[in-house]
This record gives C-alpha cells, structure tokens and sequence, in this order.
C-alpha cells in the first residue's frame, strides 16, 4: 500500500517536473528554468549519494557534434580577437555553453529516472498525459476569458519576448494555452508531441490516441499554424513508414480514420472566432498559394524573401552573432540568423551531427515507434527552422534529442510500469 502511494506521488510529481520544463510556463517568484536545473542538480546528487545508476552512456550518439563544438570554439576566438562586437559574442558564447549545460541536465535527469524507476511505456505516457493537461489549459483559456487573461498577465508580466507581449496585447484571435510562448515555439513543440501521440497510436493499435492526435490539433490550431502543418506532416510520414507493417485491411481502416477526422477540421474552423477564423484563412490561402502557384505572402514573403536580403558578408563562416546585434530587427529564418551566427560551414556541421545523432539511433534500436521518430522528429526541426532558430530553446531540444534517447533505452528488470 505505501509503495503504491509512494509510486503514485513520483509519478504525479515528474509529470508536472516534465510539464514545467517542457512548456516552461511564467509563475509568480519563481525562475522557472534556474528552478528546475536546480532540481536536477538535486536529483543527481540523491543518485550519487545512494549510489544508483546515473545514466550518461547517451553522450556517444553526440559524438557527430564535436566538429561542430570545435568549429565554433575556434570561430569564437577569432571573433574575440579580430571584431568589434565583443559583446554580441559573448551574448553567444554564453548561449551556446547555456544549451549544452541544459542539454547534458536535462537527458541525465531523463535516463537516470527512466533506468533507475520506470518502464519505457510508463516514461513514455507521461508524455502523453502532459499533452492532454495542455490541452485542458488550452480549452480553458478559449471558452473562459478570465483564465485567458490570467495566462496572458503572466506573459507580460514576466516575459521578455517584446514582439510576443504586443501580440498579445492586440488580441490577434490567437495564444490560449499555459505556457512561456503562445504562438510558434509552442506550436513546434506540439507538433513533436502530436505526433507522438500519433506514432504510439499506430505502434499499439490504439483508436483513442489516434482520434486524440486530431482532436488535440485543435491547440495548435489556435495558436501556431506552422504547428498544425508540422504536425499534418509528422502524421504522414508516421503513417507511411508503418504502412508496411500493416494488412491492407487495417491500413484502409487508419487512413479513412485520418480522411474523416481531417474532414471535420472544417467544421471545427467554422465555429471559431471570427478574428481567429481570419488568421487561419490567411495562413492556409498564403500556403496553398505557395505551394501551386509560387507566391510568397505573408509570413512566407519574410522568411523565402524578406530575410533573405540580410545574408551577411561573411555567409561562409558567420559574424558570430544575430542580426539583432546590429539592430537588424525582424529577421526570422533560422538558417538567416545561423548564417550570422556561424555561417555556411557550422550549418552544415550541426546538420551533420543532428543528422548522425538520428542515424544512430535508428540503426541501434530495434523499437518501431524510435526508427519512426529518428525519421519525423529531424524532418520537422529542419522545416521548422526555415521559420524560426530553435536551436537554443531547452524545451524544444529535449523533445527533439532527450525524448527518442529516453525511448530508446531498454527498461530495467525492476522497472515499474506504472501509468499515474
């Protein structure tokens, strides 16, 4: 009975630990991201100090970064000694080493609970059940506007995103969720999560999360469109790979499931606000515009056209630092900005060690629902990336590197398969 209650307390408290660090909400007092590396810190240390396994034979699917890492240590030294804006490399340096450290705490605190507790499937619905609370805040925030409000006070009380306080302080028909950012951050990160849902729901041949996946489209569908079409996308690719692991039978009977259920989008739109029902449209007509007849409009016009007249001089190596530095504002392409940052050459490095780090874990596991996600989750953070640069966003890279090594483990023999 003890041990049951005492499963049931660790269990809640790493599912609002892995909420909080995954949607990074603003609270009242608390640093919400000092807090929780605290915690890890913590954690670490109990593992020590009762000699459990801390797992850290994850580092070798990395090691395709470490030109990357020697590359940009060079490349920063000569910034130092050789430029002007000391400063904005530093703002850089200081980043990068940010990320590694948040990186590094993160993925232990990940494997060592997961080898030192719980089962693979256990860790794995904690996931899933974190992507149904934000989609109770979610549903909250839109039928109730003073939960909205509230949300929102937070954001512009203690958020520094200029461009995302005047977003919402205009009331553009978008942003209803608990979370640090209400609009294409949080949408990539629904996206890696939806499309978890989604994987799982082919790998256990489970209806309900597969009707979950398009009925929790509803979040990014109010706040992130990029979130949506990352998301439409990961399903298709998702849904191919495992088609040839399906009778024809059950094949027919998922892809009319996804048929119906894309149908009732639609329906879903209509009822919508009308200012939100405009931003969709408005999204939808430029990408369909894109995509048959070539136009660039709207945010499409920024980021294949806009930005593009802001490659620096220095394509091949970078500058060292964002276009900000330079008070070059509005630039949102993430290959833009990593092309200031460490130019043509550390593009194709951090790619080689994204693309490897996949590579590797894919030929290493014999898991489905992995090879499929060593495939989806890269190709949804390289699309992404043409819009924004998620490469120093701790939530983003513990979905996107943290989440398949977690998965990829095998389980413990004294692993609880513990559900919540």
């Amino acid at each position: 009975m003890l041990k049951s209650i005492k499963n049931i307390i660790i269990y809640w408290f790493l599912m609002v630990f892995i909420f909080l660090y995954v949607f990074q909400p603003f609270l009242p007092i608390i640093k919400l991201p000092h807090t929780l590396d605290l915690l890890i810190i913590v954690y670490l240390f109990y593992c020590i100090l009762y000699k459990k396994k801390i797992e850290i034979t994850w580092i070798k699917y990395f090691r395709g970064f470490i030109p990357f890492f020697i590359y940009f240590l060079v490349l920063f030294l000569h910034c130092v000694t050789s430029g002007y804006y000391i400063e904005g490399y530093l703002n850089t340096f200081i980043s990068f080493f940010t990320t590694i450290a948040h990186l590094f705490l993160s993925i232990t605190f990940l494997m060592t609970f997961k080898k030192n507790n719980y089962s693979k499937e256990s860790m794995i619905n904690i996931f899933l059940h974190i992507t149904f609370v934000q989609f109770i805040f979610c549903l909250l925030a839109f039928c109730f506007k003073p939960i909205k409000l509230l949300f929102d006070s937070l954001i512009i009380m203690y958020s520094n995103n200029t461009s995302l306080i005047n977003g919402i302080s205009r009331e553009l028909g978008r942003g209803f969720g608990f979370t640090d950012n209400l609009y294409d951050i949080f949408g990539v990160r629904l996206a890696f999560l939806l499309v978890l849902l989604f994987i799982q729901s082919l790998e256990k041949n489970n209806k309900f999360y597969q009707i979950s996946t398009f009925v929790l489209l509803f979040m990014p569908l109010i706040n992130a469109r990029t979130g949506v079409l990352l998301t439409l996308l990961g399903v298709g690719i998702s849904f191919i790979f495992y088609s040839s692991k399906f009778q024809i039978k059950k094949l027919i009977k998922s892809a009319l499931t996804i048929i119906i259920l894309l149908c009732i989008l639609p329906l879903i739109i209509y009822f919508l606000p009308n200012n939100t029902q405009i931003w969709l449209k408005r999204g939808f007509d430029s990408t369909i515009n894109l995509v048959l007849e070539g136009k660039k409009e709207g945010v499409y016009g920024q980021i294949l056209e806009d930005d593009l007249s802001y490659i620096p001089d220095n394509y091949i190596f970078g500058e060292g630092i964002r276009p900000s530095n330079l008070s070059i504002g509005g630039v949102d392409n993430g290959y833009i900005q990593e092309l200031w940052l460490f130019g043509f050459v550390g593009i194709i490095l951090y790619f080689y060690g994204t693309i490897l780090f996949f590579y590797l874990l894919y030929r290493s596991t014999n898991y489905n629902n992995v090879k499929c996600i060593s495939i989806c989750f890269p190709i949804i953070y390289i699309v992404y990336t043409i819009k924004l640069l998620p490469l120093f966003l701790s939530h983003v890279n513990l979905l996107l590197f943290g989440l398949p090594l977690m998965m990829s483990i095998k389980d413990n023999i004294k692993a609880n398969n513990f559900n919540g």
